[in-house]
């Protein structure tokens, strides 16, 4: 039997530790709000009273966040989903009425929020989804409760995606690490999934 290294038993502990304390918007009704893009800019009003202004990309329709901030390491956090059409213009097109989504980690700061990671989360273009967007529900394509808060930092389950080596993968873990989210993945087993 191999021994398995103190790294591995480490990351073993760390991933084990993300998912019995996870705290999900799927356990919780989901609390998130909608804005849409303004001139380019969105504002996040948060519970706790604070409200910030935020600049998007070009072609970000809207955006979709949980009002309340997460607490970890002394700083909160706030996930931000921003939503835009996959292609503008040719509704006729393959993926014409399609979206991609990012998902962006923001540290928001007295008078700021600082980007800490950002990722493309649903494409019809990549053929990236999330679990929760294929429920079969009338309201799929706009469910994010895939995307949920974690003790260490959050994580993500998914429908479609595959890692670098092009293997699937069913869950990532973003675990907070001297500032940044680092991702930590799940390799779907032979057979399972779709």
């Amino acid at each position: 039997m191999p021994t398995m290294s103190l790294a591995n038993k480490a990351l073993s502990v760390l991933v084990a530790g993300l998912l019995v304390s996870g705290e999900s918007f799927a356990t919780d009704p989901p609390r998130g709000r909608w804005v849409t893009n303004e001139s380019g800019t969105i504002t996040l009003r948060f519970s706790d009273g604070d409200a910030h202004r935020l600049h998007v990309p070009p072609g970000v329709q809207d955006a979709f966040y949980d009002p309340v901030k997460h607490r970890m390491d002394g700083n909160d956090y706030v996930l931000v989903f921003q939503r835009a059409r996959s292609v503008v213009n040719r509704p006729l097109q393959a993926c014409g009425a399609g979206t991609e989504v990012r998902l962006s980690v923001y540290q928001v700061s007295t008078g700021s929020l600082k980007e800490r990671g950002s990722l493309l989360i649903s494409s019809c273009l990549r053929t990236v989804s999330l679990q929760s967007q294929n429920s079969g529900s009338t309201q799929q394509d706009t469910d994010y409760s895939s995307v949920y808060w974690t003790a260490g930092g959050f994580s993500i389950d998914w429908f479609n995606q595959l890692n670098a080596a092009g293997q699937p993968i069913s869950t990532t873990h973003y675990a907070l690490q001297q500032g940044m989210f680092v991702p930590l993945e799940v390799i779907r087993a032979h057979g399972a999934g779709q």
